[in-house]
C-alpha cells in the first residue's frame, strides 16, 4: 500500500540520497513508497511498450518504464536536486532527447502512460492527473486493466480536454505520434 512517509518537504535531491530499493514518487514535495505492480499491471505494461517501441524504432522519440524518474522542474527549480515533484509513470514517451539524463527524464514527457492499480487509483485519476495537466504533459493515457481501457487526455488551451475511451479490441492512436497504432486486445490478452 501506498504510504505518506516523514512530514517534511522532499525534494529529488533527498530521495536521491534514500539507501534503499524501495520505489519512491515526491508530489509537491510529499513523497509517497509504491507497492509493486501485479501480474495484470505488468502484462498490460510489458505489451504496450513492445508495440510502443516497435513503432518508435528509427524515429527521434524513445519510450521508458518504471521504475524511471521523471523529475518535473517548476520555474524556480534550477535544479533537478531542488524539484519537489519526482514521479515513476508505467511508461512515458520523450520526444526531445535533451530531457533525458543519466538519473531520469528531467522536465515534462510527451504521453504518460499510468497503469491503474487498487493501491494507486485514486492517486492516478486525481492526484497525477492533476500534476501532469499543470507540467503540461500533451497525453495522459490511464489504463484500467479491470474495465480493459485506455482513457486519453489530451492537452487543449493548457488543460486536459474530454476524455476519449479507448477499449479493448480497438485500436489507440496519437496524432503526438503519427503511425502509431497499439491493438488494445493483444495488451489485454494476458489479463486475469
Amino acid at each position: 500500500m501506498d504510504a505518506v512517509i516523514l512530514q517534511k518537504t522532499w525534494t529529488y535531491g533527498d530521495y536521491a540520497a534514500l539507501n534503499d530499493d524501495k520505489r519512491y514518487e515526491i508530489i509537491e514535495g510529499d513523497i509517497t513508497m509504491m507497492a509493486a505492480p501485479g501480474h495484470d499491471h505488468q502484462s498490460v505494461s510489458g505489451e504496450m511498450l513492445r508495440q510502443i517501441t516497435n513503432h518508435l524504432d528509427e524515429r527521434p522519440c524513445r519510450v521508458f518504464h518504471a521504475p524511471f524518474d521523471v523529475i518535473l522542474l517548476k520555474k524556480d527549480e534550477l535544479r533537478a536536486i531542488d524539484a519537489k515533484n519526482a514521479v515513476q509513470p508505467d511508461l512515458i514517451i520523450v520526444c526531445d532527447e535533451n530531457k533525458i539524463k543519466n538519473i531520469g527524464c528531467v522536465g515534462t514527457p510527451d504521453i504518460v502512460v499510468e497503469i491503474l492499480s487498487p493501491t494507486s487509483a485514486m492517486r492516478d485519476m486525481i492526484t497525477k492527473r492533476s500534476l501532469y495537466e499543470r507540467f503540461g504533459v500533451q497525453q495522459y493515457w490511464i489504463v484500467s486493466t479491470e474495465e480493459r481501457c485506455v482513457t486519453v487526455l489530451s492537452l487543449e488551451n493548457g488543460r486536459f480536454g474530454e476524455p476519449l475511451i479507448v477499449k479493448e479490441g480497438e485500436i489507440l492512436a496519437s496524432e503526438i505520434l503519427p503511425g502509431l497504432a497499439i491493438d488494445l486486445k493483444k495488451v489485454f490478452s494476458k489479463v486475469g
